[in-house]
């Protein structure tokens, strides 16, 4: 397991959240993904290379850059973020 962090400078507000989360979302190999948006950091968990998730990330052109990858140990459940923040679209519209 991995952990990659990104510094992404235009992330100021939750639709770039929603942004990011949607380009990373065809990546299996993703495990969870954190938002600190005051400081506009977001950190992947995840297997594997770490390469795919920097390209789509970057390619957003938000500002994006790789602060740092590390492997680390641990179990991290899978991020049941996205399906929340689904259902609260789907409830708010």
């Amino acid at each position: 397991m991995h952990k990659t962090i990104f510094r992404v400078a235009l992330m100021d507000c939750p639709s770039e959240k929603q942004i990011i989360r949607m380009s990373l979302d065809g990546i299996p190999a993703i495990k969870k993904i954190d938002f600190n948006i005051p400081d506009r950091i977001v950190t992947i968990y995840h297997n594997g290379d770490t390469l795919p998730i920097e390209k789509k990330t970057l390619s957003l052109n938000l500002g994006g850059s790789l602060l740092s990858s590390e492997a680390v140990h641990g179990d991290f459940a899978t991020n049941n973020e996205s399906s929340t923040d689904k259902r609260l679209l789907i409830t708010v519209i």
